[in-house]
């Protein structure tokens, strides 16, 4: 089986965190050293690659410019995600 997965990854106070989207299924998935973080699966992917990468033309596979922006996007919200987890 071919590897269809696009990465992205990117240190974070320390730890390593990486996108990665599967061609096959469209599942794109966060994860922080091992951990998936969050998983999404279309249409909800696709939702949040476009909001993420904005006006990028990345169709429908993104490249790992857009898991970037992905992960910006899921790091800056980071606080509120520690503080919801504790309460």
């Amino acid at each position: 089986m071919l590897n269809r997965l696009t990465r992205a990854s990117t240190q974070h106070k320390g730890t390593t965190v990486s996108a990665d989207f599967d061609r096959d299924t469209a599942r794109l998935r966060v994860i922080e050293n091992g951990a998936v973080l969050f998983e999404w699966f279309p249409p909800h992917s696709w939702s949040m690659i476009s909001m993420a990468a904005g006006t990028s033309k990345w169709g429908f596979h993104p490249g790992e410019k857009e898991l970037v922006a992905v992960l910006r996007e899921v790091l800056s919200r980071r606080p509120w995600i520690e503080t919801a987890e504790t309460n």
